[in-house]
């Protein structure tokens, strides 16, 4: 999509997804083709495989965590 297909009944302005968009390119998280005049953007989901790798290493932790919150609301409400 374009910037201006992005901006279309989004209620933002052009200038600030432009700054969004740089930022996520930054990220790796967008990628842009440009097309004469037109610049168009995509999502690129390979930018969010840091993100799923730190989740993954967290995992047990944060699944043993939850279970145990789980226990305690289970008591809470008897």
């Amino acid at each position: 999509m374009t910037v201006g297909e992005l901006t279309d009944g989004s209620g933002v302005t052009q200038g600030a997804i432009s700054q969004h968009l740089k930022h996520l390119k930054q990220a790796g998280l967008v990628a842009e083709r440009p097309a004469g005049r037109k610049v168009y953007y995509r999502a690129t989901p390979d930018g969010l495989q840091p993100l799923a790798d730190w989740i993954c290493h967290y995992d047990v932790f944060w699944r043993d965590r939850f279970n145990a919150l789980r226990s305690l609301l289970k008591e809470i409400d008897q």
